[in-house]
């Protein structure tokens, strides 16, 4: 037997073993697709059993400072350096983000420090204040 009378065969064997995936494969989807998808129950909250407190909280959404930005840095001493904050305190998030003066900096996430507040210009304003207020925190912060 030489090569070229078994090449054609070679060729058929390849044709059906593809022939043979694809049938299974079809076989598979099809099973699959008759079982019912299974998902995970969410839980459920009795808004009657929870305290009051957590129903007389502000909304989130109202209260969003409409500036904010974000630091690339780990470092939340040279952030409160170089955006000349002398007295800083600590809050929760919901207090910084409802809060109506000063800025809320957030500890580090994943590399980067969230800087929010009325104290971030806002580019709507003076998009030329926003933009040296940008400038120059960069400087600071390298």
């Amino acid at each position: 037997m030489n090569v070229s009378s078994l090449m054609p065969v070679l060729l058929l064997a390849l044709l059906a073993l593809a022939l043979a995936v694809g049938a299974g494969m079809v076989v598979l989807v099809r099973r699959l697709a008759q079982r019912p998808l299974r998902f995970p129950q969410a839980p459920r909250f009795n808004l009657e059993a929870t305290p009051s407190i957590l129903l007389e909280l502000p909304s989130f959404s109202e209260n969003r400072p409409a500036c904010w930005l974000a630091v690339r840095s780990v470092n939340l001493a040279a952030v409160q350096a170089a955006l000349d904050l002398h007295d800083p305190r600590p809050c929760s998030w919901l207090e910084g983000f409802t809060t109506r003066a000063g800025l809320f900096i957030a500890p580090p996430v994943n590399g980067w420090i969230l800087v929010a507040g009325a104290g971030v210009p806002d580019p709507s304003d003076d998009v030329d204040a926003c933009y040296r207020f940008v400038r120059e925190l960069s400087r600071r912060l390298g």
